[in-house]
C-alpha cells in the first residue's frame, strides 16, 4: 500500500515539474516555501537549491517579492486574486489560491500558479502596434483620398462646364461630335473617380450615415428626371413605381438612398439594350414608428448565369470580361450600393435569367416621421416669429460673416450678440444666459474649441440646454466628428446663407430628435460635390449675395466692399508672413480667407486658399507655397478690379 502510494506521490511530482510554461509554488501562512515545481523554475531559479525551505523574499527579487506580497496577503485570508507581473524579462500571469485544511474555512497555505504568457503578451503587442500602423496608413490614405479628390474633380468639373457652356454655341457637326465625346468621357471619368473615392471611404470608415426628413416621392422624381435621358437615348423606357401607401414623410439618409438606387438604375440601363427599366417602392412591413420598404430595380438586359451572380458585387468586377469592352464602367457601382446598403442594416439580393433581364432588391430600415411632429423646417418660408424668445450668439472673426449674420437677424428682429473672438465670447457668457452659440472654430488667440469648454465648464449648473454649434468651412468628415466629440451639437458649413441658419436654429430648437440631428440643409458631401463653371472674366457670382441682401443695394455694396477691404489687409499680411516663411500663419489666413470667397462664389479663389491651407497642414511642399500666394494674389486682384467695376455701374 506505501508502495502505491509513494509511486503516486512519485508521479505527481513528476508531472508538476513537467508542467509546460508554468510552476506552482505552495506557501505556508508564515510565508515559507514549502514546494517549488514546473519547468518555468529552469527560467527563473537557477541559483538557488529549491529543495531547501526559506522565506519566499529569499527566492525572488526585492521588487517580485514586493509584487507578490500583497497577493499573498489577500490569499491568506481566503481570497482568490490574480495578477500580471514580469520576471526576469518574463510576462507570468500569477494565481494566489487558498488552502484550507480539511474543507474547513481555515486556510493554511497559498498556492502560486505562475503561467508564462510572453508569447501571447508580444504577440498582443505586435498586433496592437500592428493596428496603430494600419490605422496610420488608413489615415494617410484618407488625405491622399481627399487630395486626389481635390486634384481631379475641380479640372474636369471645368471641362465638363466649359464642354457644356460650348455645346450651347454655334457649332458644325464635326464639333458638336468631338464636343458630345469631350463631355460624355469627362463624365464617365468623373463618375469612375467619385465611385472610387466612396469605395475607400467605406473600406476606412470614413462614412457616416446621417437622418434627415424626406419624402420617397421627391426620391423617385428627382432620379427620373436623372436616367429619363439616358433611357430615352437607347431607346428604352423608364418607369418609376411607388406604394401610395409611402405618401408619408420618413427619415433616414436620403443621400445614400440616392447613390444606391442610381447606381441599380446606372446598372440596369447600361445592360438593357431594347424594353424597359422598372425602378418600384413598396411596404415590407411596418411598425409603429418604423418601416421596412423593399425596392426592386428590374430590366429587360442581357440577364446573368447563375453561376457568376456572385462575381457582380466584388470590386472592379464584372460578369463577364467581354462585358467591359463593349459596355464599359469600373465595376463599382454594384460594390458601393452593396456596402451601403448592408452598412445600413438593410439587405441586396439578385435575380437574373439569362437573355431575359435581372431584378435587383434591396430592403431598407426608414423611421416614420408622422405629419403632425413635422419640425418648422418643412415649411417653405421663413417665419422667424418662432425664434422671438430665443437669445442668440454669433462668434466669427471674420468680419463678412459678422456683416451678413447682423443683417439677417436684424431682419429677424431677434435677440442676439455678436463677439469677434472667443474671449469676447466667454465674457459675454458670463454677463448673459444664451440659447445657442454660433461658433466660429479658426479664430486667432483661442479657438473654438477651447472656447466651447470654457463655456461648457462655466454653464455647467445651468438647467437649460445650452447648444453650441460649429461655425466651419472645414467639410472632412472625420473634423467633423471631432467638433462633435468636443462639447459641440452639431455644426454649420461656411458659407451659409439665410434658409440654412434659419434651418439650423429651428432644427435644434424644435426637432424633438435632435441627438439624431447632425446635417443641415446641405450635407458636406453635397456642397463637395456640386459643380460650379467659372466665367473667366467674372470671377465670381454674386447671384447668391443678391438673394440674401433681398435687393438692399446699400447692404449689397457694404458686403461687397467689405470683402474689398478684407482682401487688400489679408493679401498684404500673407506676403508678410511669405517673407518670413511662416507656413503655419499662412495657413490660418487662407483658412480665413475660404469663407469670404465663398460669399461671392469666387471659386477659383478658393480652390487656390484651399490648396495652399492643405499645403501648411500636410506640412510638406513648402517649396510650392510662395507659387500659389502668387496665384492667388492674381486672382485677388482681378476679382476687386471687377468687383470695382460692378460698384460703379
Amino acid at each position: 500500500m506505501e508502495d502505491k502510494s509513494s509511486r503516486k506521490q512519485e508521479l505527481l511530482m513528476q508531472m508538476l515539474r513537467n508542467i509546460p510554461n508554468a510552476m506552482i509554488w505552495l506557501i505556508d501562512r508564515d510565508l515559507q516555501a514549502i514546494m517549488a515545481e514546473g519547468a518555468e523554475l529552469r527560467k527563473t531559479f537557477r541559483d538557488r537549491n529549491l529543495s531547501e525551505k526559506g522565506h519566499i523574499r529569499e527566492f525572488f527579487e526585492t521588487k517580485v517579492y514586493h509584487a507578490l506580497n500583497p497577493l499573498l496577503r489577500v490569499s491568506m485570508k481566503g481570497t482568490s486574486v490574480s495578477h500580471e507581473l514580469m520576471i526576469n524579462d518574463h510576462y507570468y500571469f500569477i494565481q494566489a489560491v487558498p488552502i484550507r485544511e480539511n474543507n474547513s474555512e481555515d486556510v493554511v497555505a497559498c498556492m502560486l500558479i505562475f503561467e508564462n504568457i510572453t508569447e501571447d503578451k508580444l504577440s498582443a503587442e505586435a498586433l496592437k502596434s500592428a493596428m496603430k500602423r494600419a490605422e496610420r496608413s488608413n489615415e494617410a490614405k484618407s488625405k491622399f483620398l481627399a487630395s486626389v479628390s481635390h486634384e481631379i474633380r475641380t479640372p474636369l468639373n471645368t471641362v465638363i462646364g466649359f464642354t457644356e457652356q460650348l455645346l450651347k454655341t454655334k457649332l458644325d457637326e464635326k464639333q458638336s461630335t468631338f464636343l458630345n465625346a469631350i463631355r460624355d468621357s469627362s463624365s464617365h471619368l468623373l463618375s469612375i473617380v467619385n465611385e472610387t473615392i466612396t469605395l475607400s471611404q467605406v473600406e476606412i470608415g470614413e462614412i457616416n450615415f446621417e437622418s434627415k426628413v424626406f419624402n420617397l416621392g421627391d426620391v423617385f422624381s428627382e432620379i427620373e428626371n436623372i436616367e429619363r435621358l439616358k433611357a430615352e437615348k437607347k431607346g428604352i423606357e423608364l418607369f418609376m413605381i411607388k406604394s401610395h401607401r409611402l405618401d408619408y414623410p420618413i427619415s433616414g439618409d436620403v443621400v445614400r438612398l440616392k447613390q444606391i438606387l442610381l447606381n441599380l438604375v446606372n446598372n440596369a440601363i447600361k445592360f438593357t439594350e431594347k424594353g424597359s427599366v422598372t425602378v418600384s417602392a413598396e411596404i415590407e412591413n411596418e411598425y409603429a414608428d418604423e418601416v421596412g420598404i423593399i425596392f426592386r430595380v428590374i430590366d429587360t438586359g442581357i440577364g446573368i448565369e447563375e453561376s457568376k451572380r456572385k462575381l457582380i458585387f466584388k470590386e472592379f468586377t464584372q460578369a463577364d470580361g467581354g462585358i467591359t469592352k463593349k459596355f464599359g464602367g469600373s465595376g463599382l457601382g454594384l460594390t458601393i450600393a452593396k456596402k451601403l446598403v448592408q452598412m445600413q442594416n438593410g439587405k441586396i439580393a439578385i435575380e437574373s435569367t439569362p437573355g431575359e433581364g435581372s431584378e435587383f432588391i434591396v430592403t431598407l430600415p426608414f423611421k416614420k416621421v408622422p405629419l403632425e411632429k413635422l419640425p418648422a423646417t418643412q415649411q417653405v418660408h421663413i417665419d422667424p416669429i418662432v425664434l422671438k424668445n430665443k437669445f442668440i450668439l454669433l462668434v466669427d472673426d471674420d468680419e463678412l460673416n459678422r456683416l451678413l449674420a447682423k443683417t439677417i437677424f436684424d431682419e429677424w428682429d431677434v435677440r442676439y450678440k455678436i463677439a469677434v473672438d472667443g474671449f469676447q465670447a466667454i465674457e459675454m457668457c458670463q454677463e448673459h444666459d444664451f440659447d445657442i452659440i454660433l461658433m466660429d472654430i479658426h479664430m486667432p488667440g483661442m479657438s473654438g474649441m477651447e472656447a466651447t469648454q470654457r463655456i461648457r465648464k462655466m454653464k455647467k449648473q445651468r438647467k437649460e440646454p445650452l447648444y453650441i454649434l460649429a461655425v466651419t468651412a472645414n467639410v472632412i468628415e472625420r473634423d467633423l466628428r471631432r467638433f462633435l466629440n468636443a462639447d459641440m451639437d452639431g455644426y454649420l458649413l461656411k458659407p451659409f446663407n439665410e434658409s440654412e441658419l434659419f434651418d439650423t436654429l429651428v432644427r435644434f430648437f424644435f426637432d424633438e430628435n435632435i441627438e439624431d440631428m447632425q446635417t443641415l440643409s446641405k450635407t458636406e458631401e453635397e456642397k463637395a460635390t456640386e459643380q460650379v463653371f467659372v466665367d473667366q472674366d467674372r470671377p465670381y457670382n454674386l447671384a447668391e449675395l443678391e438673394s440674401t441682401t433681398r435687393g438692399n443695394k446699400t447692404f449689397f455694396n457694404t458686403m461687397v466692399n467689405t470683402f474689398i477691404s478684407n482682401t487688400h489687409s489679408n493679401i498684404k499680411l500673407m506676403r508678410h508672413f511669405l517673407q518670413k516663411e511662416d507656413w503655419k500663419s499662412i495657413g490660418e489666413l487662407a483658412h480665413k480667407m475660404i469663407p469670404s470667397g465663398r460669399h461671392i462664389q469666387a471659386m477659383h479663389l478658393v480652390e487656390l486658399l484651399e490648396h495652399t491651407e492643405d499645403l501648411t497642414l500636410r506640412k510638406k511642399n513648402y517649396g510650392t507655397i510662395p507659387e500659389m500666394i502668387h496665384k492667388i494674389v492674381d486672382s485677388s486682384d482681378h476679382i476687386i478690379r471687377e468687383l470695382k467695376k460692378e460698384l460703379k455701374q
